[in-house]
């Protein structure tokens, strides 16, 4: 899920960056930018949870690792 969701990220950069309205590239209006951003950040939140959890399986850490899956577990959503 964390890479079909960076996969739309890039492609919906790729469409700000094309398609144009009143003359200039939607991209630069800040509305879309903030939302582009956020999308960014909720990508990036939920890929570093994944990655601690499978950290803290291949560590052996398994107490902390039940917690570290359902933490990214809820961060797709």
């Amino acid at each position: 899920m964390a890479g079909l969701a960076a996969g739309a990220f890039g492609m919906t950069v790729g469409y700000l960056k094309e398609r144009k309205q009143f003359g200039i590239e939607i991209g630069r209006f800040q509305a879309l930018q903030h939302r582009a951003a956020h999308l960014w950040c909720e990508t990036e939140v939920t890929a570093s949870a994944v990655r601690n959890a499978q950290g803290r399986v291949l560590d052996g850490d398994i107490d902390n690792a039940t917690m570290a899956v359902s933490l990214a577990k809820a961060a797709r959503h």
